[in-house]
């Protein structure tokens, strides 16, 4: 039963909006099962069509025709409505089988016609029995249908879209019938010409005149178009305000099908941004830092044009040039050059390509300087021979900066210290740069490292503390400094003083972490036996000093003056080098352990410690004026500088009425903690030791100057510094200024 007529119904389809398909798809939705595989089969043995098997969701099938029987449009009634709808304008036809006596579904004899239609729905109806070639007739009849309304719908679709391009063009557009009168315009038109349809509509384009056309144009307008020839020029025409603005227009004759005129459809650009641009554009030339030319491309480059700072680079007027007295390429360009310049040139013309090129000139003056010049080989439609035209522009300050940049790169390079530089926008941040200090310190080539996160260098006695420490630091995007342990290529270990700090671009964007590594292991040994040796002085020392203590308690007991008056005195002595011994503890901790920054309240910290000292102190005024947050990025032995500054200032104070005041401030760099006191000052050593001066360790006295010491060192360890004054009418004023930080 196959049968491939001259044309099917999917032929009808191709140009259709709604879904059509080659073979044509068709959806038996019958009830009865062998019914329904029966037509089936028949369907599937036919080239031309394709059965939707499976019975999907009439709303989901994929179909160009459904055959339907009465069961089956009783129970899906409302889909096949919504389906036929969602379809419209393009017809989605519905065969209906109706059942008649005879047990046959398909029949080859004879048999008759339907004569009516049972639904609105149904496009077709055929009563069962039904002979094939009937059934096929009608399946061709209704494809043949939604293949036309679908044409159709094209057409009209076309027709739409049309008008909604006119519409919607950017250029505006207006159509005038043969005797000049503007029967219609876009958007676009009313737009640029200030002018409504409504305005326009009935008018001569003359409505536009500005005036700055003479006669003759349109008379030339009027000869090309009536002819029926295209016209194409610039017009400067007049908006409703009385603005001017140019356009560059079309004007087409419209022809009917005989090929008579039937009206005329005008297109006009709007150029005048294009007219604007121009005169800006010689603007520019006028005021460019540099040279632009017109050269011949012979011995000398003779100039036949040169316009901008000529003078200012070269030191010679334009027409020096022009003329010949001076010659760019015998006079100008540098002898050491010349050949260069020649050869890249010549190379480019003969490549057909664009030359770029940067060279040395000498000025009238004879001054060196350098120049990047771009230009090309072009064929001029005034005259014959070809010519080379171009920009040249001074560097000289840009070769100086690289010269400068090599400089900076080669210290790098040799820089005694390991420098690498990582980049945070690959994956995984990998190194980028390293410096053969680095090749040298770890073992690694450059090509073995560069490509690769750092964490390579880490093994098995590395502290997971201190690789969390880096990466916080990098992922708060701030600078952060550790000592860690690392491994050389060979399995040998190091310790590695690693200073790791992001950089950043102008626009304060991070683009590299720059790191600097230093092998420390000599200076972590002698830390380690600082430490041994401090455990076991300060371990005998506390034994012995417990001994005389001891004794001198024993002689306050059962002695008599003036003993236990020289007992008490030990005593006191010992209590003194115990806290001296304490800060002595205090100070090697801080000298041998990594700072470790982080924010901290000094509202809070300060607070804590006035209370304390309040307490120790009863007969002292301790005031306080702090804000209620004030956050600082410092280390945590912060409370102890302050708590020292503080005892510091009571015990020897000389007073009657010993008073502190502690002030916390917001500066422009930071927060700055003033420490003031009322008692005699601080000696000029001890501000020494304050200020971070040199002083001899045999000037400590009484612990107080240790004491300073320590403080000095924590502040400076938090990146702080310290300040002294002197406070009126007496005491004085110590002022530690710490940076801000944004949140605990």
């Amino acid at each position: 039963m196959a049968d491939n007529g001259p044309e099917s119904a999917s032929d009808l389809l191709d140009s259709a909006t709604s879904e059509h398909h080659t073979p044509a798809r068709i959806y038996p939705l019958v009830s009865d099962p062998g019914n329904e595989k029966l037509l089936v089969d028949w369907l599937d043995s036919i080239d031309k069509y394709e059965a939707v098997e499976g019975s999907p969701a009439i709303e989901d099938a994929s179909f160009d025709l459904c055959i339907v029987d009465e069961t089956a449009l009783t129970e899906h009634f409302e889909a096949l409505e919504r389906r036929k709808q969602s379809e419209h304008p393009v017809l989605l036809p519905y065969l209906f089988l109706r059942e008649d006596e005879g047990p046959d579904f398909l029949q080859n004899g004879p048999g008759h016609l339907p004569d009516t239609l049972i639904q609105e729905a149904i496009d077709e109806l055929l009563s069962l029995p039904v002979r094939q070639f009937e059934l096929r007739w009608r399946i061709e009849s209704l494809l043949r249908m939604r293949g036309q309304t679908r044409e159709l719908a094209n057409r009209e679709g076309e027709l739409r879209h049309f008008r909604r391009a006119v519409n919607a063009a950017g250029h505006p557009i207006h159509i005038a019938d043969t005797d000049g009168q503007i029967r219609f315009v876009n958007p676009a038109f009313e737009r640029l010409t200030g002018y409504s349809e409504a305005d326009a509509i009935g008018e001569t384009p003359h409505l536009l005149n500005s005036g700055a056309m003479p006669d003759s144009y349109f008379e030339d307008l009027w000869a090309t178009i009536q002819n029926g020839d295209v016209w194409t020029e610039e017009i400067t025409n007049e908006k409703k305000n009385g603005d001017r603005y140019y356009a560059q227009e079309t004007i087409a004759p419209i022809h009917d099908a005989a090929g008579d005129v039937t009206g005329y459809v005008a297109i006009q650009t709007d150029i005048t941004e294009e007219k604007e641009r121009t005169r800006l554009l010689q603007t520019l030339i006028d005021n460019l830092p540099g040279i632009v030319y017109r050269g011949y491309n012979e011995p000398g480059w003779p100039m036949d044009f040169v316009a901008g700072q000529v003078a200012e680079l070269t030191g010679y007027e334009e027409s020096k040039l022009e003329t010949g007295d001076v010659s760019w390429g015998s006079d100008i360009v540098h002898p050491a050059d010349r050949d260069h310049v020649t050869e890249t040139v010549d190379a480019a013309v003969e490549a057909g390509e664009a030359f770029e090129i940067t060279y040395r000139i000498r000025t009238a003056t004879g001054e060196t300087r350098w120049v990047w010049e771009q230009g090309q080989e072009v064929d001029p439609f005034t005259r014959e021979e070809m010519m080379l035209e171009g920009f040249i522009t001074d560097i000289t300050e840009r070769k100086e900066r690289e010269l400068e940049l090599h400089q900076k790169t080669r210290a790098i390079d040799e820089a005694p210290i390991g420098i690498v530089l990582t980049d945070p926008d690959q994956a995984d941040n990998p190194l980028i740069y390293v410096n053969d200090a680095f090749t040298d310190l770890t073992g690694y080539s450059k090509s073995d490292a560069v490509g690769r996160n750092c964490r390579f260098l880490q093994g098995d006695n590395t502290d997971p503390e201190t690789v969390a420490r880096i990466r916080a630091g990098i992922d708060a995007e701030e600078p952060v400094s550790v000592t860690i342990r690392n491994y050389r290529k060979d399995g040998s270990g190091f310790w590695n003083r690693l200073e790791l700090a992001p950089v950043r671009n102008t626009d304060g964007e991070i683009i590299n972490y720059v790191g600097f590594q230093q092998d420390v292991t000599e200076l972590r040994e002698r830390q380690r036996h600082l430490q041994t040796i401090d455990r076991v002085l300060r371990h005998n020392l506390n034994n012995d000093l417990n001994v005389v203590q001891g004794m001198a308690e024993l002689i306050q007991e059962e002695g008599s003056d003036p003993l236990t008056d020289y007992a008490q005195r030990i005593i006191d002595t010992g209590n003194a080098l115990l806290r001296t011994m304490d800060k002595e503890r205090k100070i090697t901790a801080l000298l041998v352990d990594q700072p470790v920054s982080e924010a901290v309240d000094l509202t809070a910290t300060i607070q804590s410690v006035v209370d304390l000292v309040r307490e120790d102190y009863p007969s002292a005024t301790v005031e306080l004026s702090v804000p209620d947050q004030a956050v600082v990025r410092a280390t945590s032995e912060i409370r102890t500088a302050i708590e020292e500054l503080l005892r510091n200032a009571l015990e020897h104070n000389d007073s009657e009425t010993p008073h502190v005041h502690v002030a916390v401030s917001e500066t422009a760099t930071g927060v700055a903690v003033r420490v003031c006191d009322n008692g005699p000052g601080i000696p000029e050593m001890e501000r020494d030791i304050l200020l971070g001066r040199d002083v001899e360790m045999t000037q400590l006295y009484h612990g107080k100057g240790l004491g300073l010491w320590l403080v000095h060192l924590i502040v400076r360890r938090c990146n702080g510094t310290l300040e002294f004054a002197a406070n009126e009418p007496s005491g004085s004023v110590v002022t530690v200024q710490l940076q801000a930080a944004d949140t605990v």
